[in-house]
């Protein structure tokens, strides 16, 4: 049986016969064989060689204009500087992003999406979805329905 502490059960709410150890191991599972599936696809099919982590970097800007300084990238990603600046480095000899001084400020560095940055991310996005769809495709539109509200609360909690 699930039990959870400090927090209360909604009415009518019933409980698995499963702990939460197993909802944990599952999610695990899940979350690993989504993202393996995507590297091999991303691997395979990238218009440049570009890791997972890399792309989580690219991504993180297209959501933000394509363009953050690299002090926001560290902040918002939770890593340090100098791990965003390496990655960059990289990335820029990649060809996936531009490095530019501020105008006003030469001490701030903004971190820019180059037009194949913008491909990788968009074939990244096509993979994937594709790989979701996947996944996804077996469950019922009462049941994914149910995960739609389930995940809409849990983002909420955040």
């Amino acid at each position: 049986m699930v039990e959870i502490t400090g927090g209360k059960a909604d009415p009518g709410e019933t409980r698995a016969d499963f702990g939460l150890e197993d909802l944990f191991g599952l999610i695990e599972d899940f979350g690993r064989s989504v993202l393996r599936d995507i590297h091999l696809d991303l691997e395979r099919s990238a218009l440049v060689k570009v890791t997972l982590q890399q792309m989580i970097i690219c991504y993180f800007l297209m959501l933000h204009g394509g363009r953050m300084t690299v002090s926001d990238v560290a902040n918002e990603l939770g890593v340090s500087l100098s791990a965003i600046t390496a990655s960059a480095n990289r990335m820029i000899r990649s060809g996936l992003l531009e490095r530019l001084r501020d105008a006003a400020d030469r001490r701030v560095v903004w971190l820019e999406l180059t037009p194949v940055g913008r491909e990788a991310v968009a074939s990244f996005l096509g993979i994937r979805n594709r790989h979701l769809r996947r996944y996804f495709g077996s469950l019922s539109g009462e049941e994914l329905d149910c995960l739609y509200r389930i995940l809409r609360k849990l983002c909420q909690k955040r």
